[in-house]
């Protein structure tokens, strides 16, 4: 496992796609903000471990990543999910 250490708005970047940056820091909580391209699935521990017991359809979507979308990204999910499954 690799340790880093980072201040407040500090930022790591994984494989020059993902961008992990430290939005706030309080004494019981580290709040980070996660940029990544959308066939990337970004999780929680628990959400990750709880897809992995599901079945193979449900664990390939996002369950709560929608919600938080603004339109335009909802828009383009929308569409890279119907290119994947050939509806255009």
């Amino acid at each position: 496992m690799l340790v880093l250490s980072r201040r407040l708005n500090q930022t790591i970047v994984i494989a020059g796609r993902v961008r992990v940056t430290v939005l706030a820091i309080t004494p019981n909580r580290v709040e980070l903000g996660v940029e990544a391209p959308l066939q990337i699935a970004v999780d929680r521990e628990e959400i990750h471990l709880r897809r992995q017991n599901a079945q193979p359809a449900l664990a390939a979507e996002p369950e709560s990543r929608t919600e938080i979308l603004s339109p335009r990204r909802q828009d383009a999910k929308e569409e890279k999910r119907k290119i994947l499954n050939s509806e255009f």
